[in-house]
This record gives C-alpha cells, sequence and structure tokens, in this order.
C-alpha cells in the first residue's frame, strides 16, 4: 500500500527522464555539420542594435528554467494542484523541445548576425564573446531560449496556485493573504524576465526575429495540447 502511494505521489517526476535525452540529441546536433544551412535573417533584424547588456536576462535563462522545472516539482509533491502544473510543463518541453531538435535536422538553419568587433570593450562584451564562442551560429530556428521561457510563463500564469483566490480550499497555504504577495512578485517577475530573455536573443544577435516570430507560433500551437496532457495525466 506505501509503495503504490508513493508510486502515484512521485511518478509524474519520471518526465525528467527526457532531459538527457535531449541533452545528447542536442549536443549531437551541435557537433554535426550538415551539407547546407539555410540563413535565417529578415529586414527587421537590421533596425535591432547590438547591446550587450542584455547578456544578463539572457544568461538570466538558465536559472530561470532550472528553476521553474525544481519549483513546479517540489511542490507538486505537497500540493496536489501544482501537479497539472508540472506534468504541462513536462509536455511543452518534451515535445516542444523534439520539435525543434527535428526542425534542426530537417532544416538545418544558421545566422550571421553576430558582430565580427563588439563596439565596446567590457564585462558585457566579454560575456557575449564566450556565450558566443562555445555556441556556434547554427541550429537557431525556431528558439529554444524564446520557446522554453514562454511556456514556462504560461505555466506560471496559468496555474491556480499562485493565482490569488483561486488555489483549492483543501490545498496548504491556500487562503494566507500573506501569500499572496510573493505569488503576484512570482507571476508579474516572471513576465517582465520573459520579456526581458526574448529581447536579449535579438540584441546580443543570438537569434532572427524569425526564430523568436516561430518559437512563439510553436508555443501557442501547442498552448491547448498542454493544456490537455496536464489535465489527462496529472490530476490522477
Amino acid at each position: 500500500m506505501k509503495t503504490q502511494k508513493a508510486w502515484k505521489k512521485y511518478r509524474h517526476s519520471l518526465y525528467l527522464l527526457y532531459l538527457p535525452i535531449f541533452l545528447l540529441g542536442f549536443c549531437l546536433l551541435e557537433k554535426y555539420e550538415a551539407p547546407y544551412y539555410t540563413d535565417i535573417y529578415c529586414r527587421f533584424d537590421s533596425y535591432i542594435p547590438f547591446c550587450e547588456i542584455f547578456v544578463i536576462p539572457y544568461l538570466l535563462w538558465f536559472p530561470f528554467v532550472i528553476g521553474g522545472v525544481a519549483f513546479f516539482l517540489i511542490l507538486s509533491f505537497r500540493v496536489s494542484s501544482v501537479k497539472y502544473d508540472f506534468v504541462r510543463f513536462a509536455f511543452f518541453l518534451i515535445v516542444g523541445l523534439t520539435i525543434c531538435l527535428a526542425a534542426y535536422v530537417i532544416w538545418p538553419s544558421s545566422l550571421h548576425l553576430r558582430p565580427a568587433h563588439y563596439p565596446r570593450d567590457n564585462v558585457f562584451t566579454t560575456l557575449c564573446g564566450i556565450i558566443q564562442g562555445i555556441d556556434p551560429p547554427v541550429n537557431v530556428c525556431p528558439s529554444m531560449h524564446v520557446y522554453t521561457s514562454l511556456t514556462l510563463l504560461y505555466c506560471l500564469w496559468d496555474s491556480s496556485y499562485l493565482t490569488p483566490g483561486k488555489t483549492p480550499a483543501h490545498e496548504p497555504m491556500a487562503e494566507r493573504p500573506e501569500k499572496r504577495h510573493w505569488r503576484l512578485l512570482l507571476r508579474y517577475g516572471s513576465l517582465i524576465l520573459t520579456i526581458l530573455i526574448v529581447l536579449s536573443t535579438l540584441f546580443i544577435r543570438q537569434h532572427s526575429v524569425v526564430d523568436v516570430i516561430i518559437a512563439l507560433i510553436l508555443s501557442l500551437l501547442l498552448y491547448p495540447l498542454a493544456g490537455w496532457f496536464g489535465r489527462r495525466f496529472g490530476t490522477v
């Protein structure tokens, strides 16, 4: 009986097994040289100036997404309604990132927007140089940076647990007024950070406007499917 209860409580964490599979696939693609690449560019890219300070929100993407996964996972063990949020976000990651990898294989893309020489010499341009030295300008469309940030934002904003007044009454901390402030801070803070992350991909020349738009479209197309998947497998 205890084993069955433990399995029911923790089984949704098995979705995390996808992460090493994804990382392996991504690393293999980074080493693979396609016979041709499609240069991603639109005229709006030429109007966007290089602004190295946006490297800060670009780097904040890493703790934002990892923290989002950890937040939903840990909280889902205590609050049953958050299991839906975690499973929904897991669907977004598994399906969306798999589509991104498939797109990179079927339609190899590249970018030629990075400056040959930075206009300034400071700590931010140094960070840009390190990032762009590690991350080659290929496999860019759609932008994973943008896609994952948007999907995490959707899940945070749609979460009943983080929406004041919508938390089920039987859940822990459901009606504690002092908890509303940090929930509002998390919701609106994630909105601002997501906007900055999306802009950062453009201002430090990591992505084209095309990459951003396609990532946005992909996230919106998967939005209803992720909701259905969360209700189907995250509430049992």
